[in-house]
């Protein structure tokens, strides 16, 4: 046995050895094998090791755990910059899996948003948009996946740089998320906020942001913290107040030291609000490498 903690909770056996014991189960007992990965995905659920569950849900061929499973968890695992690994968990389940689980098209939408990959994200909201056309849905769960189509639209049209269109779909959202769960309203609030800031309408967006910035620290959302925290920064800059600029951006900074986002494509808002500062200080060299980082990070989206 190798250990893999300091505790004593945790071994594993030698990989030769634990390649010797697979192949005398496949040979002895190959039927219980599946049933084996099907105890060990509820096992690894029950703990919260979600990624372990999900594998050996796969593994073990039972579609219908495997999708439930992902459908709960690729978007955290996505949140916690595993995007490619959730997206591959996507591709796994197969497009019969898709268009009978609309559940799996909103994880989709998600973990394609988060891993910033528009063509993706097209193509599971046109996913989604046909199991809502042609299925008779719950009345919660069609809400839900309404609401979820309209944000993917804002994001579609933020993407591709169209502003305006941006912000028509964002007020819809905001529409949408009206009365409902803090998740929807964060949403709604990002959506808007967001699509101000960039519509040229400051004031307005710091409003909406301070809301969505609140609600992102009460459900412990990282990433929200960060872009909202970095947009705040930015309209700070703007106008002149450099303190509050350095405050917002230390913070969205230190928010994004968790879970890898420190280079997601959302942190650029850091080092622009940086930039503009030190280009009003008329420290031109660290403007221009700040400015160049934030151009890098952008580029992503």
């Amino acid at each position: 046995l190798v250990p893999l903690d300091t505790r004593g909770e945790w071994y594993r056996y030698h990989h030769l050895f634990a390649d010797v014991l697979r192949q005398e189960l496949h040979r002895a007992e190959p039927d219980v094998v599946p049933q084996l990965h099907r105890r060990a995905a509820d096992w690894f659920a029950d703990h919260d090791l979600s990624l372990d569950a999900i594998r050996h849900a796969l593994t073990s061929g039972n579609s219908g755990r495997a999708a439930e499973l992902v459908a709960e968890h690729g978007p955290v695992a996505a949140l916690q910059g595993y995007a490619d690994t959730a997206l591959g968990w996507l591709q796994s389940l197969g497009e019969d899996a898709w268009t009978t689980d609309v559940r799996l098209c909103l994880a989709g939408m998600t973990v394609a948003t988060l891993a910033s990959r528009p063509a993706e994200l097209v193509r599971w909201t046109d996913l989604a948009q046909t199991v809502l056309d042609r299925s008779d849905l719950e009345p919660d769960l069609e809400d839900e996946v309404r609401f979820r189509l309209a944000l993917a639209q804002w994001s579609i049209a933020s993407f591709a740089g169209d502003s305006v269109t941006a912000l028509h779909h964002a007020e819809n959202v905001e529409r949408l998320a009206e009365g409902g769960s803090p998740v929807r309203r964060l949403g709604g609030l990002s959506a808007v906020g967001l699509s101000r800031l960039r519509a040229g309408r400051l004031q307005a967006a710091d409003v909406a942001l301070t809301r969505a910035g609140a609600l992102a620290h009460e459900l412990g959302n990282d990433l929200g913290v960060m872009t909202i925290r970095g947009a705040q920064s930015v309209i700070a800059a703007v106008g002149g107040l450099a303190h509050e600029a350095e405050r917002l951006a230390a913070e969205a900074e230190s928010r994004s030291n968790v879970h890898a986002l420190a280079e997601h494509y959302d942190r650029f808002y850091v080092p622009f609000a940086r930039g503009w500062l030190a280009l009003q200080r008329g420290d031109v060299e660290p403007a221009r490498d700040l400015l160049r980082r934030a151009l890098q990070l952008v580029r992503r989206s």
